[in-house]
């Protein structure tokens, strides 16, 4: 999986070159992966849309954060088309709403999986927004070149439909697995205003941060 370095985005990562159950590999150039884009320098958009080939962007946060951080480098670029597809609840545009929203999730979280609080959190975007994480798989499937798949971190929201879409492509299951366990960035290079060029640390378990990711 080739991290792509970009000046405006730490966490991201083409998902080609992954082991399929038929024997072959996922195509590079098809799925990738990321963090916030609102940062992108002309030079990332260049390179995504005219090297990469990119066509679509899925957008998995919530209609509070796309109004409160507004438009992004790619959205005026007219060849690409944007599908947004929220996966956590959504209570609001105000402040107080969303974090009403995320600590009804975290409680939600814990009482999924008493045990397993990270396991919780993940099938909890299944189960409060079913028809948003099946419309942005289906995003990706419909798309007829590179689809980019990003939230905040690039880590919960993103790993949980990118997972998905690479399991329905016929990907192993150790391969989905690693799609998500790749060490990302160190989380405070992807707190906006804070970002720093892409450090690579070795790999750790994955899990829910509490935040937007």
């Amino acid at each position: 999986m080739p991290w792509i370095d970009l000046e405006g985005a730490v966490n991201v990562r083409d998902l080609g070159g992954l082991p399929t159950d038929d024997g072959g590999e996922t195509a590079t150039g098809r799925l990738l992966r990321a963090d916030n884009l609102q940062e992108l320098s002309a030079s990332d958009v260049g390179r995504l849309v005219q090297d990469l080939g990119l066509t679509t962007v899925v957008d998995l946060r919530s209609s509070a954060e796309l109004a409160s951080e507004g438009p992004a480098p790619l959205d005026s670029v007219a060849s690409v088309r944007h599908a947004h597809h929220p996966v956590i609840p959504e209570l609001g545009s105000a402040t107080d709403a969303v974090a009403e929203a995320l600590l009804l999730k975290q409680n939600q979280d814990r009482s999924r999986f008493p045990s397993d609080p990270t396991c919780g959190h993940y099938l909890g975007y299944l189960e409060d927004r079913p028809d948003q994480v099946v419309g942005a798989v289906r995003s990706i499937a419909h798309d007829r070149g590179a689809a980019l798949v990003h939230c905040a971190a690039g880590k919960d929201r993103t790993g949980v439909v990118i997972a998905l879409a690479l399991t329905a492509a016929g990907v192993q299951p150790q391969g989905a697995h690693r799609s998500h366990l790749e060490p990302p960035a160190p989380v405070t290079d992807l707190c906006r205003g804070h970002r720093q060029p892409a450090r690579r640390s070795p790999p750790s378990p994955a899990g829910n941060d509490g935040g937007l990711s």
